[in-house]
């Protein structure tokens, strides 16, 4: 059965297009319940929606022919219904805060209901309306109009910025740092960065923010470099980079930029002179092969080899030149043994760590490294002990140490200078203590101790060889040169010195004090 619901029944047509408006439960059929339209043999229903009202409205309608024919309809307006609280079971909506419907019946001919509307109603019927409350229409709300022009305020449009691309954003910082850099040198008068060979070897000491800027500038063009060459290319290319220390091992061992050095250099002037070498010059292939050993092939490919690093360069085909970077081969005989002692000592026993590790995997014993597969010493004697059995090899890896203090990062004031760092001996000195530098090579470091720690003593332990290449005296400054003392030493072995107030070790050392 349909729910209780009031209707008008009647033959007066003016009477029955009246509507009068109450609020009843909404009509629902269910199959239990069959509705009025079932007791007809012929039931016709419809449901629709009315663009006239500004809320969904639907008419529910059902007819029974007859000499009469009469039917009952009813309009529902419904306002949307928000999502059930959390707490409802699903399905279940809350009907006194949720939903609102009002109902209008009218009873009418078929003919009468398709061809007209109903009437609004009297005064007085309007008067005992409950007030609707208002819902917004689901269609979106419309800004008001005058002469068809919008009053509604516009909306700006929202445009969303994408954030730059790794590249992007590497280029840019790039950009920024050497701006930062190039600034800083013209503002205090420095040189211009580039090949030329007489650019400064080394920078000047650099304000910690540009120093740290010159570093990203290395950084991220090395990152953007990769981002640009692609992943297959990256690792194509990546381990060709062998070939670049191979080249470098060429012209160091056979002494190219000392070859052109000499070329210039006045009669009788033997090095370190070479602060007179004669910028810009230059010598033709032919002549820098009669030289060397070399055949002109190899020199020629050598040399341009080396060129895409920035170190000789070629002004005009066949004629090879110093850049600053080749300058220092000439120069700096310290430079000249780290290139030679890590090309041709370190350089091979890399090579041959693949083949230690497959044969050993422990990896575990000093007579079984890469050096010793390289060198034919498995087993026989450590790298070190082949370093002192050649005098030649002991000085340049000593020399090799020297030139490592020089580099960024490895200076001596990250040990001397107390205010940024190193290690205050403050203590020992005032006592007149002892300092033993075990692998100490040549002395350097304890050199530079001596000069700021004037009551202190120094030990300098290294390899027999090592020690016997040191210079003599060991420094200028006799009040420096008196408190260090040079000794061959293995410090795998039991230290000797007994009663010394501070020790420094290698990285593979066995004790640090």
């Amino acid at each position: 059965m349909l729910a209780p619901r009031r209707t008008m029944l009647g033959r007066d047509l003016p009477a029955r297009r009246r509507l009068r408006s109450s609020v009843a439960t909404p009509l629902t059929a269910t199959p239990s319940s069959p509705s009025f339209a079932d007791h007809s043999p012929r039931p016709r229903s419809s449901t629709f929606g009315l663009k006239t009202f500004l809320r969904p409205f639907s008419c529910h309608c059902s007819l029974v022919p007859g000499p009469h024919a009469r039917g009952i309809c009813s309009f529902s307006r419904q306002a949307p219904l928000s999502p059930p609280p959390p707490t409802s079971p699903p399905g279940s909506i809350d009907q006194s805060q949720h939903s609102v419907k009002i109902t209008k019946m009218a009873k009418l001919k078929l003919t009468s209901w398709l061809g007209s509307s109903h009437s609004p109603g009297t005064d007085a019927e309007k008067k005992k309306e409950k007030p609707r409350p208002y819902v917004p229409s689901p269609f979106g709300r419309r800004g008001s109009e005058t002469n068809g022009v919008s009053n509604q305020a516009p909306v700006a449009n929202l445009v969303t910025v994408e954030p730059p691309s790794r590249m992007i954003a590497l280029a840019q910082k790039i950009t920024k740092d050497t701006e930062k850099l190039e600034s800083y040198l013209k503002a205090n008068n420095l040189p211009a960065l580039s090949f030329d060979v007489d650019v400064p070897a080394d920078f000047a000491k650099l304000p910690e923010d540009v120093a740290r800027s010159r570093q990203d500038i290395i950084f991220a063009s090395r990152e953007l470099s990769l981002l640009a060459h692609g992943p297959r290319e990256s690792l194509r290319w990546g381990v060709w980079e062998f070939l670049d220390v191979l080249a470098l091992q060429i012209i160091n061992h056979y002494g190219i930029g000392e070859s052109i050095y000499t070329r210039y250099m006045p009669p009788k002037y033997l090095p370190p002179a070479a602060k007179l070498f004669p910028i810009g010059a230059s010598i033709p292939l032919e002549e820098l092969q009669a030289k060397t050993s070399l055949d002109p092939v190899n020199l020629a490919r050598s040399l341009r080899l080396v060129m895409t690093k920035g170190i000789f360069r070629e002004p005009h085909p066949g004629v090879i030149s110093h850049t600053a970077a080749s300058r220092l081969l000439a120069e700096d005989s310290d430079m000249e043994a780290w290139i030679g002692f890590n090309a041709e000592d370190i350089f091979p026993a890399s090579a041959h760590v693949l083949e230690s590790v497959k044969t050993h995997p422990e990896a575990t014993e000093v007579m079984r490294s890469g050096f010793c597969f390289a060198f034919d010493t498995v087993d026989k004697e450590p790298m070190f002990v082949t370093f002192g059995k050649n005098a030649e090899r002991a000085r340049r890896m000593g020399k090799a140490m020297v030139s490592l203090t020089g580099g960024v990062g490895y200076e001596m004031s990250y040990l001397i200078n107390v205010e940024g760092g190193g290690y205050d001996f403050s203590e020992i000195d005032a006592a007149g203590g002892t300092f033993v530098d075990v692998g100490g090579s040549v002395g350097f470091v304890s050199v530079e101790l001596a000069k700021q720690y004037k009551n202190m003593k120094f030990v300098v332990q290294d390899m027999h060889k090592t020690i016997a290449s040191a210079p003599n005296p060991i420094c200028d400054d006799t009040q420096v040169a008196e408190r260090i003392t040079l000794q061959g030493h293995d410090f795998f072995k039991e230290q000797v010195v007994k009663d010394a107030d501070g020790i420094q070790s290698p990285p593979d050392g066995r004790e640090v004090c």
